[in-house]
């Protein structure tokens, strides 16, 4: 008798904490049907911040001077507006990750954490859209220290008040009226307009004197959508405003052949011979830039002698060949280093610092070099020089979404290449360009666009333009149809 009033009185006491814990939870709607998301009021990253200083990814001494003149600006983020610098977004939506700081940090922008002095195993991500462009990223280093990069340059933030009233947030703006520029409304930074300009070789010849075919193919994007195209069978290279003409002339001299490399001006009509050599060669075409052209050349009569040349663009009608000690600090030196390094520490073999070459791999251009053995039983061995390339030989070559993302969306995808404002994903595959959109950083997998291109293209060139350049770019590639 007592042990069933004991046991009643148990189940009396589950009853009623049940009801109660019911009663908490009131607010919960039972309702299957109608699924509330939960907000969220306070935003990843918020207050005043102020820019305390300037780290380079590498020693560029001058080249980027003028970013000490951001050292004291504010920076200011709100529930929906930024202001980072002279540049005033509103309507920001914000999107957190936790990230490996080690690993991300090497991977996305090729730095130890250790040079942004970032003790801490895991990160904080926050990237700022504004509409479906992304504005800023921040590295969220602790909650008062984040970085934000921006061409090659990381500007270190330092939090000042966890908040910022309306007065203050409004004086701010008052008080650099004349200097602020909506994000929008930047041609240079996130312009609506976008122009991709690739070049790239192929060849229906497989035969030892095979001759490669060139062509340049211009897409022009305004806001989410493809506006036009157009493709040329020949290099064309806009520099300084103005376009040039690249283009290689075989001709048979004696038992071999002889390729020049030729730029002409497409605004005087001028030519240049980029070579001069006396004994003659095939050349193939491997980079080109604003700046600087890349070839790789085979010397028949000399049991095929092969090498790397690089030459700059600046100086049309000078024949010196580029040196890595001219492109980089300590190029001599560098240049035996990764090349030992390769041959795990051996020195056998001839070392030349201008031998040197652009190869295009996931995504990026990547610097070789090529060590030449005298003994036929060893073969010329091509290693990776592990340098990071200076501005003025690729202005922008990034990509938001790593390679073996698209690549696992894409598996099929030889190259990719992202354009500035984050909007568009084009790939290159076996026989196509393919064009997707990215919305708030995710590839949307529906094509919009698709080009034919020759089987096993190869890229040569990489080049963007934003605003007033795309019209120009555009312009000027209808009139060479």
């Amino acid at each position: 008798m007592i042990r069933v009033i004991l046991m009643n009185r148990v189940k009396l006491v589950l009853i009623t904490l049940m009801l109660l814990i019911l009663t908490g939870c009131s607010f919960i709607n039972i309702d299957m049907n109608k699924v509330e998301t939960p907000t969220i009021s306070k935003t990843p990253i918020s207050g005043k911040w102020i820019i305390t200083k300037c780290v380079f990814k590498e020693d560029y001494g001058e080249v980027n001077f003028n970013y000490k003149d951001y050292i004291g600006k504010d920076v200011v983020f709100t529930n929906n507006s930024a202001i980072v610098g002279n540049l005033y977004s509103e309507n920001v939506t914000f999107k957190a990750k936790k990230v490996n700081a080690a690993n991300y940090l090497y991977k996305k922008f090729d730095i130890n954490k250790k040079k942004l002095n970032i003790d801490s195993d895991n990160l904080y991500i926050v990237d700022i859209y504004d509409k479906y462009s992304l504005f800023y990223e921040i590295i969220k280093a602790s909650e008062d220290v984040c970085y934000i990069y921006a061409d090659e340059v990381f500007l270190k933030i330092t939090k000042i008040s966890d908040t910022i009233s309306d007065d203050e947030f409004n004086e701010i703006l008052k008080r650099g009226k004349d200097e602020f520029n909506r994000s929008e409304s930047i041609e240079s930074i996130k312009s609506s307009e976008n122009g991709f300009l690739l070049g790239i070789k192929y060849t229906k010849d497989e035969s030892s004197t095979k001759a490669f075919d060139y062509k340049t193919i211009f897409i022009k994007f305004k806001d989410n959508e493809i506006e036009n195209s157009n493709e040329v069978d020949k290099i064309l290279l806009p520099k300084q405003n103005k376009f040039f003409e690249i283009s290689v002339d075989r001709q048979k001299n004696g038992d071999f052949y002889n390729d020049d490399v030729i730029v002409s001006s497409k605004f005087n009509n001028e030519s240049f011979k980029i070579n001069n050599e006396v004994v003659p060669s095939l050349k193939e075409i491997m980079f080109v830039s604003e700046n600087y052209i890349n070839y790789y050349e085979t010397v028949e009569q000399y049991l095929n002698e092969n090498r790397y040349s690089l030459y700059s663009l600046n100086i049309l009608n000078n024949h010196n060949q580029i040196d890595l000690d001219d492109i980089v600090k300590d190029g001599e030196y560098l240049f035996k280093r990764a090349g030992m390094v390769s041959m795990n520490g051996n020195e056998m073999g001839f070392y030349d610092s201008s031998n040197i070459g652009f190869i295009r791999e996931n995504g990026f251009w990547k610097l070789v070099g090529i060590i030449k053995f005298k003994d036929d039983s060893y073969k010329d061995k091509i290693f990776d020089l592990n340098i990071l390339l200076p501005k003025d030989i690729v202005k922008y070559d990034k990509l938001s979404i790593p390679m073996s993302e698209i690549k696992e969306k894409f598996p099929n995808v030889k190259d990719a290449f992202i354009s500035p404002n984050n909007r568009f994903l084009i790939t290159m595959e076996i026989e196509s360009l393919k064009v997707y959109n990215i919305i708030n950083k995710e590839i949307n997998p529906n094509v919009i666009y698709e080009i034919k291109i020759p089987k096993n293209s190869e890229t040569i060139m990489t080049q963007w333009s934003m605003g007033k350049y795309s019209q120009m770019w555009d312009k000027e590639m209808s009139t060479e149809k």
